[in-house]
């Protein structure tokens, strides 16, 4: 059960996301501060979460649009491809020729506008991805933490919320408005 709760803490969009994201937007017209997506327990020593609410909703599509452009573009290689004897391809026809009528379509024609509209899907959320979330100066941190030392630097309290049990370890998210400005009360 463990692992189920993480996952979904970790990589589902659910409430306390959408309570960040309502923050984020009210940011973004000036009527509040920017919530922390990063949110570290110190206790625990375990993340509750690491990613940007709007990133629970872009990956899940991300993949849901690579697993189509996978699965029709296996027709669009060979009509009659199979895996150890069993015909692939032909399932994937079957179930598209559900569908494809509703769109007064064939199913190989349907697999085509499908893969096409997907891969063009995943072009533009790849730039919504990478274009507009991650070139945010102030995120940089995390690419190094992904390339270069492998670990996070929870100081920063622009986007890190650190759930504190020890009140000697690290500040209140209050005391750090700027990140240039550094408190007298931390101890280390």
């Amino acid at each position: 059960m463990g692992k189920i709760s993480h996952f979904t803490d970790h990589y589902i969009f659910g409430p306390k996301d959408l309570a960040r994201l309502v923050g984020i937007i009210k940011n973004f017209f000036g009527k509040g501060e920017y919530p922390a997506f990063t949110v570290y327990d110190e206790k625990t020593g375990h993340y509750k979460t690491k990613l940007h609410p709007l990133m629970k909703i872009l990956i899940p599509l991300e993949g849901l649009a690579l697993f189509l452009i996978t699965v029709s573009g296996i027709v669009l290689y060979k009509l009659d491809w199979s895996l150890f004897g069993l015909p692939v391809a032909q399932w994937i026809i079957s179930i598209s020729g559900m569908i494809a009528p509703t769109f007064g379509m064939t199913p190989v024609g349907f697999l085509r506008v499908l893969h096409l509209l997907m891969t063009y899907w995943f072009i533009f959320e790849l730039v919504v991805h990478v274009g507009i979330l991650e070139f945010d100066p102030r995120v940089w941190k995390y690419y190094k933490a992904i390339f270069w030392s492998g670990k996070e630097d929870l100081s920063d309290r622009h986007f890190v919320e650190v759930e504190r049990h020890n009140p000697n370890h690290l500040p209140d998210r209050e005391l750090w408005r700027d990140p240039s400005d550094k408190p007298s009360e931390v101890k280390e």
